[in-house]
């Protein structure tokens, strides 16, 4: 997978529409929407852990992450 381009759609005072480009593995391109923070300075990350303590992971290209 690899990000070809991004294009702002809208920008407002703390968030801005994108629509991102990118190819495929199967070399077949593609458009994504997605929303962004204005001058964001950190991000969350939740990680899931089941009662037995174990994380559930799923690996998965995010086009908005590149």
């Amino acid at each position: 997978m690899k990000r070809i381009g991004k294009q702002t759609i809208w920008e407002g005072e703390h968030i801005r529409a994108v629509r991102i480009s990118y190819i495929d593995s199967s070399d077949i391109e593609h458009q994504w929407e997605a929303v962004e923070r204005v001058a964001a300075e950190s991000v969350v990350l939740v990680v899931p852990v089941t009662a037995a303590g174990d994380l559930i992971l799923i690996k998965q290209y995010r086009p908005a992450l590149d």
